[in-house]
């Protein structure tokens, strides 16, 4: 059966689009296309990023400024803030001078220390940041808590099932953001907020890895967690 298409190709200007198809005229609009470049990006289509961490997802300029003034009221009307949090010595540290194949399960490691075990790529000796989890539980009460790694996907996935087995703390999809799903560079709060940010605070243990505007009124730094004697950052 034929799926609806809706107006001309030329003519779709519709506020949503996902994986490529219009979400009101069930438009194919396939990225290399000129559909897409000549009406979506020119529309500044982005992703919601507080909705989701989703690149298949877009929305129109227009209509995402009004999604972002209702997320802005709700978190007021809740005496809320958002709160970013970075993963590596930060909130956690990862041995990564090398991997363990062998371990059968956190009993057989170091003290303090949990096996973080990556899809088809071994495992990880990994430390977390002493009262993290009562850290956690506490920022809960006052903010929406995301987490913002230059990571890769596969490790921050797995760093969340370890630090948010209950989902309870970063939602369910985990709101994550890694180097698979944003721009290569510094970070940006635009990948969450893409016009107004200033409920968003930051914690992280690298300023240099934010831009200035960040770095100067949102930014808390802290001292970075070294768990293992080795760290490259120790010196």
């Amino acid at each position: 059966m034929a799926v609806p298409t809706g107006a001309d190709s030329d003519s779709c200007v519709h506020a949503v689009v996902y994986a490529g198809m219009c979400c009101q005229c069930l438009k194919v609009l396939p990225a290399s296309s000129s559909q897409i470049r000549a009406g979506h990006e020119d529309l500044g289509f982005r992703r919601p990023g507080f909705v989701t961490t989703s690149s298949d997802l877009k929305m129109s300029a227009s209509a995402l400024l009004r999604l972002e003034i209702e997320e802005q009221q709700r978190l007021l009307h809740s005496r809320r803030m958002v709160l970013v949090l970075d993963i590596d010595h930060t909130l956690l540290v990862a041995d990564t001078r090398g991997r363990l194949d062998d371990c059968e399960d956190d009993s057989q490691l170091p003290e303090g220390c949990h096996l973080l075990r990556l899809p088809g790529n071994g495992a990880l000796l990994l430390r977390l940041r002493p009262g993290v989890q009562d850290f956690l539980r506490w920022a809960q009460a006052f903010f929406d808590m995301y987490l913002y790694t230059h990571g890769t996907g596969v490790y921050a996935q797995a760093v969340v099932g370890l630090l948010d087995p209950n989902k309870s703390f970063f939602g369910n999809p985990p709101r994550l953001f890694h180097r698979d799903n944003t721009p290569l560079g510094l970070k940006s709060l635009s990948e969450i907020f893409t016009v107004n940010a200033s409920l968003v605070l930051v914690i992280d243990d690298r300023e240099e890895v934010w831009p200035t505007e960040v770095r100067t009124s949102q930014l808390l730094k802290v001292l970075p967690y070294l768990g293992f004697p080795a760290d490259s950052r120790q010196n």
